[in-house]
């Protein structure tokens, strides 16, 4: 039960990492919204509970004039994930 990594292959687009599992080149974390994206020969495997989880954060500079645009962006992302 274990993995070895392989350092002769990288990738950091979803659509390369997806492909190279379904290749056989081995697996990957991704996003739940990149399981949206059904590729042939990759089995989608939900984690057990307690899920892992990852904080979000917006930044923006304190003076940006879009500051009330950046606000309705947090609202809407917040009301989203809550």
């Amino acid at each position: 039960a274990g993995a070895n990594e392989d350092k002769r292959f990288k990738a950091t687009s979803m659509d390369t990492l997806l492909h190279m599992v379904a290749t056989g080149a081995g697996m990957t974390l991704v996003p739940e919204l990149a399981c949206q994206q059904k590729v042939n020969g990759v089995a989608y495997l939900k984690f057990s509970k307690p899920s892992p989880s990852r904080e979000v954060v917006l930044l923006s500079r304190k003076s940006s004039v879009r500051q009330t645009a950046i606000k309705r962006v947090v609202d809407i992302v917040k009301l989203v994930i809550d």
